[in-house]
């Protein structure tokens, strides 16, 4: 093998190693996203101010989307953080 076929396959394998790397980085991101949730101060403060509110009059408060309030307080509720009681 000549040298430039040589370089060339370590060029390839470099390539090739980098992408994994990335994709895996990229999954473990998203691994740390699942467990965070943007805003999550917002919210424990807006709960403060609106204690014993619905989910939707603290969704309005915060500035999220209900749903995305929903789950944010199911992780929060999950790790200790707060206990829900329904109405």
């Amino acid at each position: 093998m000549d040298i430039n076929t040589e370089l060339m396959s370590l060029i390839r394998h470099s390539v090739a190693l980098s992408r994994r790397m990335r994709r895996e980085k990229k999954k473990e991101r998203a691994e740390d996203a699942s467990r965070h949730v943007r805003g999550m101060g917002h919210i424990l403060e807006g709960l403060s101010v609106t204690e014993g509110k619905s989910q939707k009059d603290l969704a309005l408060a915060v500035g999220i989307r209900p749903q995305s309030l929903s789950e944010a307080l199911s992780l929060l509720e999950e790790r200790g953080e707060i206990r829900r009681e329904r109405s």
